[in-house]
């Protein structure tokens, strides 16, 4: 059991640094008032990579939780992936989120 649980931590652990980004970029749209994209990265997230490939590595490795442990890192990095291209594809559009924040305090 213990062998279990340090081969799940192992994979596990390179989540932590990805959800750093993650959060922080996730705040900082809510902050200037584009939530429904941390909602949408979020749930694309969950349900298109972190359960499937969890349960997907749970059959092909039944022995191991490592591969089960990444699955949650790679749902960060494709969450990361999507606000970044998100922030890119608005900065391509040319958004203002500067003027954006001050009409709406006004």
């Amino acid at each position: 059991m213990i062998r279990a649980a340090t081969q799940y931590l192992h994979s596990y652990s390179f989540d932590c640094v990805c959800v750093a980004f993650t959060f922080s970029l996730s705040g900082y749209l809510c902050g200037v008032g584009r939530s429904m994209i941390t909602f949408l990265h979020n749930a694309l997230s969950i349900f298109l990579i972190r359960i499937p490939l969890a349960w997907l590595f749970t059959r092909l490795w039944p022995d191991s939780l490592f591969p089960m442990g990444a699955a949650s890192p790679l749902g960060s990095l494709f969450s990361l992936l999507v606000i970044l291209l998100y922030l890119a594809w608005c900065r391509y559009r040319g958004d203002d989120w500067r003027e954006f924040r001050r009409k709406e305090l006004v």
